[in-house]
């Protein structure tokens, strides 16, 4: 099977009225078995069904009001019955924007958080993602293209770091930093950063004639406990394909996942192949709203519906989520819209045995 990472349109999603569950869904559109993961390289066929086109995912809304600008109030874990696969795609927002220092985080209507991001609760912010000062980071892989550093954090919130390998040298520590090369410029901005604690930031890389944008919202790729304040899902191991690249994850509690990025000017995009129990989410949003204008997302869309992001709306079913910005935030402005879809199994399946990939 040829590997595609380029980001161009997927088929199209199912109707929204099978997207809601107020339709008849498609008829099957293959055979498909599942993997049971036996070691982090090989799986066992446990059982074969037919599957849609598209898995259907339920959005529940677990968020809640702040006046925090930095706490993570905003709470989405999207659940599928069975394993789904999925893309996660990071966008510039719609309205117009230019770069600015400190990515123009606004704490002026904050009643926990300085700019500094002291103060801030202890638990459910994103100041703990966000916070360098007390980093310790080593550069693991640079060919050029992908430069990738390890960090390690003394504060760390959680009791254990992450085996971190690339060409079979192995590192430990609790975010991984990949900075790539922008194509037609000499400038390697970041483009993804993992968190031992599944959270995972994404951003494209900027447009022609701004420096850089700024991270904003994350997910969570793994099946995180349902925690009110701070779901994690803690990583034991990253295995890198650097010149893909590609990353192999897997979970303490149980499973694995494989993902691959794809980045340009205007998007980066995670493509997921996940093999983890799906009693739990199969990807969580992660977010903050104060109020529109001063928030890293303000509405969710899903089919032909648009909702504030902090409405009463409590579980709704569909194949796409985009989280995004309708109205000009002056905090994290150039932070990214946020995309979850649901795709076709063969538009996302990786190559296996993924061992085979470079660097694995």
């Amino acid at each position: 099977m040829r590997l595609s990472l380029g980001l161009a349109p997927v088929p199209p999603l199912v109707s929204a009225a099978a997207a809601n569950g107020t339709g008849p869904r498609p008829s099957p559109s293959r055979q498909t078995c599942r993997l049971r993961p036996v070691t982090l390289f090989t799986y066992m066929t446990i059982a074969c069904a037919p599957v849609w086109a598209f898995d259907v995912l339920t959005a529940n809304n677990r968020s809640f009001e702040t006046t925090c600008a930095e706490q993570d109030n905003i709470n989405i874990p999207l659940v599928a019955k069975g394993a789904a696969y999925f893309q996660v795609r990071a966008t510039h927002p719609k309205y117009p924007f230019v770069a600015t220092p400190g990515c123009g985080a606004d704490f002026s209507a904050s009643l926990c958080c300085a700019f500094d991001f002291s103060g801030c609760p202890a638990v459910g912010t994103t100041s703990a993602l966000l916070r360098t000062a007390d980093l310790s980071c080593q550069k693991i892989f640079d060919d050029g293209v992908n430069a990738f550093n390890l960090c390690t954090e003394q504060s760390w919130w959680r009791p254990g770091a992450m085996t971190v390998t690339v060409h079979g040298a192995a590192f430990q520590g609790h975010r991984l930093v990949l900075n790539r090369k922008i194509a037609d410029e000499a400038s390697w901005p970041e483009v993804l950063v993992i968190y031992a604690d599944g959270n995972v930031r994404l951003k494209a890389h900027p447009p022609a004639g701004v420096g850089d944008v700024c991270p904003g919202s994350s997910v969570i790729i793994g099946p995180a406990a349902a925690d009110p304040l701070r779901p994690f899902i803690d990583i034991t191991d990253i295995a890198i394909a650097p010149a893909q690249p590609c990353f192999h994850v897997r979970y303490a509690g149980g499973g694995m996942a494989h993902y691959c990025l794809a980045v340009d000017r205007q998007a980066a995009q995670l493509n997921v192949a996940p093999a983890y129990p799906s009693d739990r989410p199969v990807v969580t949003f992660r977010s903050m709203w104060v109020a529109d204008g001063n928030a890293d997302v303000d509405h969710l869309d899903f089919g032909s519906t648009s909702l504030p992001i902090l409405s009463s709306w409590t579980a709704v079913g569909g194949a796409e989520w985009v989280f995004r910005r309708a109205v000009f935030s002056r905090h994290n402005t150039s932070a990214p819209d946020i995309t979850i879809r649901a795709t076709d199994v063969e538009t996302t399946l990786m190559p296996r045995p993924w061992k085979r990939l470079p660097g694995l």
